[in-house]
């Protein structure tokens, strides 16, 4: 296949792809937010609902982890490191386990059900949030071992 000729300066070619990524963020966190808010509409049949959106959010959502292993990126802000894992994963489960404890406690009205439920929630996402990323760590460290060794010769 041919490779199209590309017009952008770098300057351009930057802001392009900040636009790019922007616009990918603002894509997820929408789908996030619209499955967030179906969850509070839909009291029955919740999944006939959300599907699409939870299909298109995981495929952008692994694409986007796979992409970025492959070519050794692991962030732009947060280092790579188990000490890190632990705070994004408790950051994440806090957020979910919070959003989980409202919606719970709306649709049945009991807060003491919400709020167990939310503590258990909150384990059960930190303990799986923390092993996928430990496992995506591993993962790119060694593909960033075999992209430096590349490199070198």
């Amino acid at each position: 296949m041919r490779k199209m000729k590309n017009n952008l300066d770098e300057m351009q070619e930057m802001n392009a792809l900040k636009i790019a990524e922007r616009s990918f963020w603002i894509m997820f966190f929408g789908l996030v937010i619209a499955i967030l808010v179906q969850n509070l509409l839909y009291r029955e049949n919740l999944l006939r609902y959300v599907a699409g959106e939870m299909i298109i959010l995981c495929a952008g959502g692994a694409y986007q982890v796979a992409a970025n292993i492959r070519k050794g990126i692991w962030s732009r802000t947060i280092k790579a490191t188990a000490k890190s894992n632990f705070v994004v994963s408790f950051i994440c489960s806090a957020i979910f386990s919070v959003m989980f404890g409202v919606i719970n406690y709306m649709r049945f009205g009991e807060g003491e059900i919400a709020l167990k439920s939310a503590v258990v929630f909150f384990g059960f996402i930190f303990i799986l949030c923390y092993i996928v990323l430990s496992v995506m760590l591993i993962v790119w460290k060694k593909k960033n071992r075999e992209l430096e060794e590349d490199e070198e010769e």
